[in-house]
């Protein structure tokens, strides 16, 4: 399990194409949330940032098994079919970790140095997005397992981009105010545990689908 997650870190690092992505990606979310500090695009950033990047380690491994025809190879390793699935799910919670802990570092700055929420309100704003990331990982992995690597893209971007125009609908109805003023303890009390149940959940659909594709 661990050399898949290896595999897996150099295909998303290692590779120079994929690593550009992750720099040019990230130097302008950076450079966005720094100039523009607003509680708009605090919430927008804040839950973009964690979900993008805590489900994009299987797409660029996808990628680059589908073109050399690596599950031929790697269903032989010294591994079950399950482990080889659960390793991908292991990795996506290192990368939900350190996205949303990146989201953290920027929701400690919205709140202490630019004062765009108070720190209750920051702190559920970050846990809507742990939620959000964890839940929408949890639907594009099976979505991956599924369809391969170009459909799952397809449906990856079509998802992602319902969310952003979900959450511009939302502002402009409701108010951004109103919602980071909303107290969403019990709600987050009950979506958090959901998202992670909903993630074991789609890793075991996961293993059926990779075994009855490699049975």
């Amino acid at each position: 399990m661990k050399g898949i997650m290896l595999k897996d870190l150099y295909d998303n690092f290692y590779i120079k194409k994929n690593l550009a992505s992750y720099i040019l990606g990230l130097g302008f979310i950076f450079l966005t949330i720094g100039l523009v500090r607003t509680q708009y695009t605090f919430i927008l950033y804040i839950e973009l940032l964690a979900t993008i990047l805590g489900s994009c380690a299987l797409e660029a491994a996808s990628d680059q098994d589908e073109k050399v025809n690596f599950d031929k190879l790697q269903i032989t390793f010294p591994v079950t079919k399950s482990e080889i699935v659960i390793a991908k799910y292991l990795l996506a919670l290192i990368f939900l970790a350190a996205s949303n802990l990146l989201s953290l570092v920027f929701t400690l700055l919205h709140v202490y140095a630019w004062h765009t929420a108070a720190f209750v309100e920051g702190v559920q704003i970050w846990c809507t997005g742990i939620c959000i990331s964890v839940t929408f990982t949890a639907v594009i992995y099976v979505l991956f397992f599924l369809f391969g690597k170009k459909a799952a893209t397809i449906l990856y971007v079509i998802i992602a981009v319902l969310i952003s125009l979900i959450y511009g609908t939302s502002a402009v109805i409701f108010g951004v105010e109103n919602f980071i003023a909303l107290d969403k303890t019990l709600i987050l009390c009950i979506a958090i545990p959901a998202s992670f149940l909903l993630f074991a959940a789609s890793c075991l659909l996961s293993v059926r689908i990779y075994r009855k594709k490699h049975f």
